[in-house]
Protein backbone atom coordinates (compact mmCIF):
# COMPACT_ATOMS: atom_id res chain seq x y z
CA UNK A 1 0.00 0.00 0.00
CA UNK A 2 1.31 3.43 -0.92
CA UNK A 3 1.41 5.73 2.08
CA UNK A 4 1.87 8.75 -0.21
CA UNK A 5 -1.69 8.27 -1.48
CA UNK A 6 -2.95 8.66 2.09
CA UNK A 7 -0.84 11.80 2.52
CA UNK A 8 -2.30 13.29 -0.67
CA UNK A 9 -5.86 12.23 0.20
CA UNK A 10 -5.50 13.80 3.65
CA UNK A 11 -4.36 17.03 2.07
CA UNK A 12 -7.38 17.11 -0.21
CA UNK A 13 -9.79 16.45 2.65
CA UNK A 14 -8.16 19.15 4.74
CA UNK A 15 -8.51 21.65 1.89
CA UNK A 16 -12.24 20.79 1.85
CA UNK A 17 -12.42 21.82 5.53
CA UNK A 18 -12.71 18.26 6.81
CA UNK A 19 -9.77 17.91 9.21
CA UNK A 20 -11.22 14.79 10.89
CA UNK A 21 -11.19 12.89 7.60
CA UNK A 22 -7.70 14.25 6.91
CA UNK A 23 -6.54 12.98 10.31
CA UNK A 24 -7.78 9.47 9.50
CA UNK A 25 -5.84 9.40 6.23
CA UNK A 26 -2.60 10.66 7.79
CA UNK A 27 -2.88 8.14 10.62
CA UNK A 28 -3.21 5.41 7.98
CA UNK A 29 -0.11 6.74 6.24
CA UNK A 30 1.83 6.59 9.51
CA UNK A 31 0.85 2.96 10.04
CA UNK A 32 2.18 2.10 6.58
CA UNK A 33 5.31 4.21 6.98
CA UNK A 34 6.13 5.02 10.63
CA UNK A 35 8.92 7.34 9.44
CA UNK A 36 6.71 9.52 7.24
CA UNK A 37 7.85 13.13 7.66
CA UNK A 38 4.57 14.53 6.25
CA UNK A 39 2.36 12.39 8.46
CA UNK A 40 4.12 13.48 11.65
CA UNK A 41 4.00 17.14 10.64
CA UNK A 42 0.39 17.20 9.43
CA UNK A 43 -0.98 15.27 12.40
CA UNK A 44 0.72 17.79 14.69
CA UNK A 45 -0.62 20.73 12.67
CA UNK A 46 -4.22 19.66 13.39
CA UNK A 47 -3.78 20.89 16.97
CA UNK A 48 -2.30 24.40 16.63
CA UNK A 49 -2.24 27.30 14.13
CA UNK A 50 0.34 27.20 11.36
CA UNK A 51 -1.13 29.24 8.53
CA UNK A 52 -4.27 30.35 6.73
CA UNK A 53 -4.42 27.39 4.33
CA UNK A 54 -4.49 24.57 6.87
CA UNK A 55 -7.69 23.58 8.67
CA UNK A 56 -7.30 22.55 12.32
CA UNK A 57 -9.55 20.42 14.44
CA UNK A 58 -12.21 22.28 16.42
CA UNK A 59 -10.93 23.96 19.58
CA UNK A 60 -12.38 21.37 21.94
CA UNK A 61 -10.81 18.52 19.94
CA UNK A 62 -7.25 19.84 19.88
CA UNK A 63 -4.56 18.56 22.21
CA UNK A 64 -1.23 20.36 22.34
CA UNK A 65 0.36 17.37 24.05
CA UNK A 66 -0.51 15.24 21.02
CA UNK A 67 1.11 17.88 18.80
CA UNK A 68 4.26 17.85 20.94
CA UNK A 69 4.37 14.07 20.78
CA UNK A 70 4.31 14.01 16.97
CA UNK A 71 6.90 16.79 16.71
CA UNK A 72 9.24 15.20 19.25
CA UNK A 73 8.97 11.80 17.55
CA UNK A 74 9.71 13.45 14.21
CA UNK A 75 12.76 15.19 15.63
CA UNK A 76 14.22 11.82 16.64
CA UNK A 77 13.72 10.42 13.14
CA UNK A 78 15.00 13.55 11.35
CA UNK A 79 17.26 15.32 13.90
CA UNK A 80 18.79 17.71 11.37
CA UNK A 81 15.44 19.15 10.30
CA UNK A 82 14.48 22.59 11.59
CA UNK A 83 10.75 21.91 11.21
CA UNK A 84 10.34 20.30 14.63
CA UNK A 85 11.72 23.19 16.67
CA UNK A 86 10.13 25.71 14.32
CA UNK A 87 6.66 24.31 14.98
CA UNK A 88 7.25 23.48 18.64
CA UNK A 89 7.62 27.24 18.90
CA UNK A 90 4.03 27.55 17.70
CA UNK A 91 2.86 25.01 20.27
CA UNK A 92 4.53 26.97 23.06
CA UNK A 93 2.93 30.18 21.77
CA UNK A 94 -0.43 28.44 21.88
CA UNK A 95 0.32 27.65 25.54
CA UNK A 96 1.33 31.26 26.18
CA UNK A 97 4.90 30.23 27.04
CA UNK A 98 6.78 32.87 25.05
CA UNK A 99 10.16 32.08 26.61
CA UNK A 100 10.06 28.48 25.35
CA UNK A 101 8.65 29.65 22.01
CA UNK A 102 11.54 32.07 21.53
CA UNK A 103 14.10 29.38 22.40
CA UNK A 104 12.50 26.96 19.92
CA UNK A 105 12.47 29.50 17.09
CA UNK A 106 16.11 30.38 17.76
CA UNK A 107 16.99 26.68 17.69
CA UNK A 108 15.33 26.43 14.28
CA UNK A 109 17.43 29.37 13.07
CA UNK A 110 20.60 27.57 14.15
CA UNK A 111 19.59 24.34 12.40
CA UNK A 112 18.68 26.15 9.18
CA UNK A 113 22.01 27.96 9.18
CA UNK A 114 24.11 24.85 9.95
CA UNK A 115 22.32 22.01 8.17
CA UNK A 116 19.80 23.40 5.71
CA UNK A 117 19.51 26.38 3.36
CA UNK A 118 21.56 28.93 5.32
CA UNK A 119 20.99 32.35 6.84
CA UNK A 120 19.91 34.05 3.61
CA UNK A 121 17.06 31.69 2.81
CA UNK A 122 13.26 31.82 2.99
CA UNK A 123 13.05 29.26 5.85
CA UNK A 124 15.51 31.37 7.84
CA UNK A 125 13.41 34.45 7.11
CA UNK A 126 10.30 32.58 8.26
CA UNK A 127 11.87 31.77 11.63
CA UNK A 128 12.90 35.42 11.96
CA UNK A 129 9.24 36.22 11.37
CA UNK A 130 8.32 33.87 14.22
CA UNK A 131 10.73 35.65 16.57
CA UNK A 132 9.00 38.86 15.48
CA UNK A 133 5.63 37.34 16.38
CA UNK A 134 6.84 36.54 19.90
CA UNK A 135 7.74 40.19 20.30
CA UNK A 136 4.39 41.29 18.85
CA UNK A 137 2.40 39.23 21.33
CA UNK A 138 4.47 40.41 24.26
CA UNK A 139 3.79 44.03 23.27
CA UNK A 140 7.32 44.76 22.01
CA UNK A 141 6.17 46.16 18.68
CA UNK A 142 9.34 48.04 17.72
CA UNK A 143 11.46 44.93 18.27
CA UNK A 144 8.91 42.86 16.35
CA UNK A 145 9.18 45.19 13.36
CA UNK A 146 12.98 44.93 13.45
CA UNK A 147 12.76 41.15 13.08
CA UNK A 148 10.14 41.46 10.35
CA UNK A 149 12.46 43.80 8.47
CA UNK A 150 15.33 41.29 8.76
CA UNK A 151 13.06 38.63 7.30
CA UNK A 152 11.81 40.90 4.53
CA UNK A 153 15.36 41.73 3.49
CA UNK A 154 16.26 38.11 2.65
CA UNK A 155 12.87 36.82 1.46
CA UNK A 156 11.52 36.09 -1.99
CA UNK A 157 8.87 38.41 -3.38
CA UNK A 158 5.94 36.44 -1.98
CA UNK A 159 7.28 36.58 1.56
CA UNK A 160 8.36 40.21 1.23
CA UNK A 161 4.71 41.08 0.63
CA UNK A 162 3.31 38.71 3.26
CA UNK A 163 5.73 39.87 5.96
CA UNK A 164 5.07 43.51 5.18
CA UNK A 165 1.34 42.90 5.69
CA UNK A 166 2.11 41.25 9.03
CA UNK A 167 4.30 44.20 9.92
CA UNK A 168 1.35 46.48 9.09
CA UNK A 169 -0.74 44.45 11.53
CA UNK A 170 1.58 45.49 14.37
CA UNK A 171 0.40 49.06 13.83
CA UNK A 172 -3.22 47.86 13.80
CA UNK A 173 -2.69 46.22 17.19
CA UNK A 174 -1.63 49.67 18.40
CA UNK A 175 -4.65 51.27 16.68
CA UNK A 176 -2.20 53.24 14.54
CA UNK A 177 -4.13 52.75 11.31
CA UNK A 178 -2.37 55.62 9.52
CA UNK A 179 1.04 53.90 9.67
CA UNK A 180 -0.52 50.56 8.75
CA UNK A 181 -2.09 52.08 5.63
CA UNK A 182 1.10 53.90 4.70
CA UNK A 183 3.07 50.65 4.88
CA UNK A 184 0.48 48.79 2.80
CA UNK A 185 0.54 51.51 0.14
CA UNK A 186 4.34 51.29 0.06
CA UNK A 187 4.29 47.54 -0.53
CA UNK A 188 1.76 47.99 -3.35
CA UNK A 189 4.20 50.35 -5.03
CA UNK A 190 6.98 47.79 -4.56
CA UNK A 191 4.82 45.04 -6.07
CA UNK A 192 4.49 47.10 -9.27
CA UNK A 193 8.29 46.97 -9.64
CA UNK A 194 8.55 43.20 -9.14
CA UNK A 195 9.24 40.86 -12.04
CA UNK A 196 6.19 38.68 -11.57
CA UNK A 197 3.21 37.70 -13.71
CA UNK A 198 0.47 40.32 -13.85
CA UNK A 199 -2.06 38.02 -12.17
CA UNK A 200 0.36 37.38 -9.30
CA UNK A 201 0.95 41.08 -8.79
CA UNK A 202 -2.80 41.71 -8.89
CA UNK A 203 -3.34 39.06 -6.20
CA UNK A 204 -0.69 40.57 -3.95
CA UNK A 205 -1.97 44.11 -4.44
CA UNK A 206 -5.49 42.87 -3.72
CA UNK A 207 -4.30 41.35 -0.45
CA UNK A 208 -2.70 44.63 0.59
CA UNK A 209 -5.83 46.55 -0.40
CA UNK A 210 -7.97 44.15 1.62
CA UNK A 211 -5.88 45.00 4.67
CA UNK A 212 -6.38 48.71 3.91
CA UNK A 213 -10.12 48.04 3.72
CA UNK A 214 -9.91 46.47 7.18
CA UNK A 215 -8.03 49.44 8.58
CA UNK A 216 -10.34 52.04 7.03
CA UNK A 217 -13.55 50.15 7.74
CA UNK A 218 -12.80 49.37 11.36
CA UNK A 219 -11.73 52.95 12.04
CA UNK A 220 -15.03 54.12 10.47
CA UNK A 221 -13.51 56.10 7.59
CA UNK A 222 -16.29 55.61 5.07
CA UNK A 223 -14.96 57.56 2.08
CA UNK A 224 -11.58 55.81 2.24
CA UNK A 225 -13.29 52.43 2.69
CA UNK A 226 -15.29 52.98 -0.50
CA UNK A 227 -12.10 53.86 -2.38
CA UNK A 228 -10.53 50.61 -1.17
CA UNK A 229 -13.61 48.65 -2.25
CA UNK A 230 -13.40 50.15 -5.72
CA UNK A 231 -9.70 49.35 -6.01
CA UNK A 232 -10.25 45.76 -4.84
CA UNK A 233 -13.02 45.34 -7.40
CA UNK A 234 -10.73 46.60 -10.19
CA UNK A 235 -7.93 44.22 -9.21
CA UNK A 236 -10.28 41.26 -8.91
CA UNK A 237 -11.89 41.97 -12.29
CA UNK A 238 -8.48 42.34 -13.91
CA UNK A 239 -7.53 38.84 -12.81
CA UNK A 240 -10.90 37.41 -13.78
CA UNK A 241 -10.35 38.79 -17.30
CA UNK A 242 -6.94 37.12 -17.43
CA UNK A 243 -8.45 33.83 -16.28
CA UNK A 244 -11.33 34.10 -18.75
CA UNK A 245 -8.83 34.23 -21.59
CA UNK A 246 -7.41 30.91 -20.40
CA UNK A 247 -10.73 29.23 -19.58
CA UNK A 248 -11.02 25.77 -21.13
CA UNK A 249 -14.79 25.72 -21.61
CA UNK A 250 -18.05 27.59 -21.04
CA UNK A 251 -18.64 25.98 -17.66
CA UNK A 252 -15.31 27.28 -16.38
CA UNK A 253 -16.07 30.74 -17.75
CA UNK A 254 -19.44 30.77 -15.99
CA UNK A 255 -17.87 29.76 -12.69
CA UNK A 256 -15.32 32.55 -12.96
CA UNK A 257 -18.02 35.13 -13.67
CA UNK A 258 -20.12 33.80 -10.79
CA UNK A 259 -17.12 34.08 -8.45
CA UNK A 260 -16.57 37.66 -9.59
CA UNK A 261 -20.17 38.62 -8.89
CA UNK A 262 -20.16 36.85 -5.54
CA UNK A 263 -16.93 38.50 -4.42
CA UNK A 264 -18.23 41.95 -5.27
CA UNK A 265 -21.49 41.41 -3.37
CA UNK A 266 -19.60 39.91 -0.44
CA UNK A 267 -17.50 43.01 0.09
CA UNK A 268 -20.54 45.27 -0.33
CA UNK A 269 -22.39 43.33 2.37
CA UNK A 270 -19.43 43.70 4.72
CA UNK A 271 -19.12 47.43 4.01
CA UNK A 272 -22.83 48.03 4.61
CA UNK A 273 -22.81 46.15 7.91
CA UNK A 274 -19.72 48.04 9.08
CA UNK A 275 -21.37 51.39 8.42
CA UNK A 276 -24.84 50.52 9.72
CA UNK A 277 -26.61 50.26 6.36
CA UNK A 278 -28.50 47.17 7.45
CA UNK A 279 -31.36 47.39 4.95
CA UNK A 280 -28.89 47.53 2.06
CA UNK A 281 -26.95 44.63 3.55
CA UNK A 282 -30.17 42.59 3.93
CA UNK A 283 -31.10 43.20 0.31
CA UNK A 284 -27.66 42.11 -0.89
CA UNK A 285 -27.51 39.06 1.35
CA UNK A 286 -30.61 37.58 -0.27
CA UNK A 287 -28.94 37.75 -3.68
CA UNK A 288 -25.74 36.42 -2.13
CA UNK A 289 -27.63 33.37 -0.87
CA UNK A 290 -28.94 32.53 -4.35
CA UNK A 291 -25.45 32.72 -5.84
CA UNK A 292 -23.99 30.63 -3.02
CA UNK A 293 -26.65 27.94 -3.47
CA UNK A 294 -25.86 27.76 -7.19
CA UNK A 295 -22.26 26.81 -6.34
CA UNK A 296 -23.10 23.85 -4.10
CA UNK A 297 -22.85 21.37 -6.95
CA UNK A 298 -19.09 21.93 -7.16
CA UNK A 299 -18.23 23.59 -3.83
CA UNK A 300 -19.70 21.96 -0.70
CA UNK A 301 -18.54 24.93 1.41
CA UNK A 302 -20.11 27.63 -0.77
CA UNK A 303 -22.74 28.54 1.85
CA UNK A 304 -20.26 29.19 4.67
CA UNK A 305 -19.78 32.86 3.94
CA UNK A 306 -23.54 33.39 3.67
CA UNK A 307 -24.08 31.89 7.12
CA UNK A 308 -21.32 34.07 8.58
CA UNK A 309 -22.73 37.28 7.12
CA UNK A 310 -26.22 36.25 8.23
CA UNK A 311 -25.05 35.78 11.79
CA UNK A 312 -23.17 39.08 11.76
CA UNK A 313 -26.09 41.02 10.25
CA UNK A 314 -28.70 39.47 12.54
CA UNK A 315 -26.65 40.49 15.55
CA UNK A 316 -26.19 44.06 14.31
CA UNK A 317 -29.94 44.29 13.62
CA UNK A 318 -30.58 43.38 17.26
CA UNK A 319 -31.59 39.74 16.88
CA UNK A 320 -28.94 37.68 18.73
CA UNK A 321 -31.04 34.50 18.69
CA UNK A 322 -31.20 34.53 14.89
CA UNK A 323 -27.48 35.32 14.83
CA UNK A 324 -26.74 32.19 16.85
CA UNK A 325 -29.05 30.16 14.63
CA UNK A 326 -27.17 31.37 11.53
CA UNK A 327 -23.77 30.57 13.01
CA UNK A 328 -25.03 27.11 14.06
CA UNK A 329 -25.17 26.16 10.35
CA UNK A 330 -21.38 26.17 10.33
CA UNK A 331 -19.23 23.29 11.54
CA UNK A 332 -17.12 23.72 14.66
CA UNK A 333 -14.01 23.43 12.48
CA UNK A 334 -15.10 26.29 10.20
CA UNK A 335 -15.95 28.56 13.12
CA UNK A 336 -12.71 27.66 14.91
CA UNK A 337 -10.75 29.09 12.01
CA UNK A 338 -12.49 32.47 12.00
CA UNK A 339 -12.01 34.47 15.19
CA UNK A 340 -13.73 37.50 13.60
CA UNK A 341 -17.10 35.75 13.54
CA UNK A 342 -16.44 33.78 16.72
CA UNK A 343 -16.25 37.20 18.42
CA UNK A 344 -19.73 38.12 17.14
CA UNK A 345 -21.05 34.72 18.20
CA UNK A 346 -19.73 35.43 21.71
CA UNK A 347 -21.52 38.79 21.73
CA UNK A 348 -24.76 37.12 20.61
CA UNK A 349 -24.50 34.56 23.38
CA UNK A 350 -23.92 37.27 25.96
CA UNK A 351 -26.97 39.15 24.66
CA UNK A 352 -29.27 36.16 25.33
CA UNK A 353 -27.85 35.55 28.79
CA UNK A 354 -25.32 32.81 28.05
CA UNK A 355 -22.71 34.89 29.84
CA UNK A 356 -20.45 32.09 31.06
CA UNK A 357 -20.08 30.54 27.60
CA UNK A 358 -19.61 33.97 26.06
CA UNK A 359 -16.86 34.88 28.52
CA UNK A 360 -15.11 31.57 27.85
CA UNK A 361 -15.05 32.29 24.11
CA UNK A 362 -13.86 35.86 24.65
CA UNK A 363 -11.12 34.62 26.98
CA UNK A 364 -9.92 32.15 24.33
CA UNK A 365 -9.83 34.96 21.75
CA UNK A 366 -7.91 37.24 24.11
CA UNK A 367 -5.28 34.52 24.60
CA UNK A 368 -4.88 33.72 20.90
CA UNK A 369 -1.20 34.45 20.28
CA UNK A 370 -1.18 34.04 16.51
CA UNK A 371 -0.84 36.66 13.81
CA UNK A 372 -4.00 36.96 11.73
CA UNK A 373 -5.90 39.92 10.31
CA UNK A 374 -8.80 38.95 12.59
CA UNK A 375 -6.64 39.39 15.68
CA UNK A 376 -5.11 42.60 14.34
CA UNK A 377 -8.45 44.41 14.23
Amino acid sequence: EYYQLRIFSGGRKNSLQDPKAAKKRWEEALVINPKSFEAHVNLAFLHFPTGNNFNMLATDERDLNVAKDYLNKGSKIYPKSSRWSRFLGNVYRAEGDFEKALAAYKESLNIIEKFESGSKSNPYANSLLMVGHVNTFTGKYDQAREYYDKGIEISNNYWKVAMTELKAHTYMYQKDFANAIYLLSEVQNEIDKMEEEESTKNNWKYGAEFNKFLAFGHSQKEEETLISLKRMDELYKSNININLENAMNEDQRNRLLTNQKKQGISMQIWYNILFGNYEDARSLINEFKIISESQLSYNPNSMNEFHKYSGYLNLMEGDPEEAIKSYSNLSKEVMTGDSYHVYFLALAKKAIGEVEESNLILSELANDNFATWQNAI
